[in-house]
């Protein structure tokens, strides 16, 4: 996805739409799923995006999704691929808005 795309999607509301989703549909494997991956593909390289995601209690959704599916392989990949993401970015990117990801 490229970033005028990612930027649109966010725009457009997604990423606190993505995380209901995750928060109201927690038993349904492949909600969370494709829930996660769409999370993945909005934040991936885009500070902006993944701070909102994480302000929107992506975080905490994202490891409950993990939590609660642990015996569904597809739901821990595409759930440890958004954690991996905000790593990766908190690791690399200056100032690392520590405080934003905390929070949720």
């Amino acid at each position: 996805m490229n970033h005028d795309n990612q930027v649109a999607i966010a725009k457009a509301g997604s990423i606190p739409v993505v995380v209901a989703v995750l928060q109201q549909h927690p038993t349904h494997t492949g909600v969370q799923k494709q829930a996660c991956k769409a999370l993945v593909w909005i934040t991936r390289g885009n500070d902006d995006n993944w701070v909102a995601m994480a302000k929107a209690g992506g975080i905490h959704v994202v490891v409950t999704a993990l939590q609660q599916h642990l015996t569904h392989v597809g739901v821990q990949e595409e759930a440890c691929k958004v954690l991996n993401q905000v790593a990766t970015m908190l690791a690399t990117r200056r100032p690392r808005p520590r405080q934003v990801v905390l929070m949720s």
